[in-house]
């Protein structure tokens, strides 16, 4: 008991394991250029602040099983639209991720996790990753439209997981984060992240999964 109590005698909350919120920043932003920012999918929205803030609720578990079950991708298609469909995954797992984000006048944003990387086409973000099931995904030497060559052994837990992507020329790297609940982070116009040609050669750079839906 005296372990877990502070000094004043109150006991301090478990420390969050998961994120419940997408908590970002618009840069650069001015003020009235856009009001919402909206994850296309699924709808969800939340409004910006003046100063580029916003504050997107990240539906739990129980919704995303039900209102959200018919977004949800298989096993087989968990790294989006592959080549080969060589997964593996637990029993029941699906998941859905959350990679940009758009203000409702057309701008979409991106989580830019590190820059610069070296290499011209390099580029690092972060996504929010949903999974029905906690357990390891391991996918090898699969072709995905967008990432390239993917060989990945991926822990997750049931719910939301935040995950860092790097995409360098024709492979990508999946890394779960160290800080699951990161904060305010900041975002940017994806045109910024990497150049226009360099996305024009690769349209699924930042949303591998819209391939899916096409």
């Amino acid at each position: 008991m005296l372990g877990a109590c502070s000094g004043n005698g109150t006991v301090k909350p478990p420390a969050a394991t998961q994120p419940t919120v997408i908590s970002g920043m618009l840069v650069p932003f001015t003020a009235s250029s856009a009001d919402t920012i909206q994850e296309q999918l699924t709808g969800l929205s939340a409004p910006i602040a003046s100063n580029g803030n916003f504050d997107l609720n990240l539906p739990s578990t129980a919704t995303m099983n039900s209102t959200y079950g018919n977004l949800l991708n298989s096993k087989d298609d968990t790294f989006g639209l592959c080549t080969t469909t060589n997964v593996t995954a637990p029993s029941g797992f699906k998941s859905i991720v959350f990679s940009t984000l758009n203000s409702m006048k057309g701008t979409t944003f991106v989580a830019e996790n590190v820059s610069p990387l070296p290499g011209g086409n390099a580029v690092s973000y972060k996504v929010w990753w949903f999974a029905t099931v906690a357990g390891t995904v391991t996918v090898n030497n699969t072709g995905c439209l967008g990432y390239g060559t993917v060989n990945q052994s991926l822990v997750f837990k049931q719910g939301w997981n935040v995950m860092d992507v790097t995409v360098n020329g024709a492979s990508t790297t999946i890394t779960r984060a160290a800080n699951q609940t990161p904060g305010r982070l900041t975002w940017k116009n994806k045109n910024s992240v990497q150049s226009l040609e360099s996305q024009a050669l690769n349209p699924y750079l930042f949303n591998p999964w819209a391939a899916l839906r096409k």
